[in-house]
């Protein structure tokens, strides 16, 4: 199979376009549940954001992604801060 085979390029694009709605998905599952961690923890009486834990987290993704890691974490923890104002329509 030639690597110019143009139903390969399809399908990759195909796949690429799958992952791409799963990365979506899962950005807004985890909006969803960092805005009910903030409600459970201003219910409790405990501060709704905790730099320890969001440390942790771009921890992770630079272990896991190395120096690009980084800026991909912070954007999400950025996302979840800013789903706080449209919580329930993230």
């Amino acid at each position: 199979m030639a690597s110019n085979d143009p139903a390969r390029i399809a399908e990759r694009s195909q796949r690429l376009r799958a992952i791409d709605q799963d990365i979506i998905d899962l950005v807004r599952q985890r909006q969803e549940t960092a805005g009910q961690l903030r409600t459970l923890r201003r219910l409790a009486g405990l501060g709704e954001l905790q730099p320890t834990q969001e440390n942790e987290v771009v921890s992770r993704y630079c272990t896991a992604l190395g120096r690009s890691g980084a800026p991909i974490a912070l954007h999400l923890l950025l996302l979840a801060r800013s789903a706080k104002a449209g919580e329930g329509g993230a």
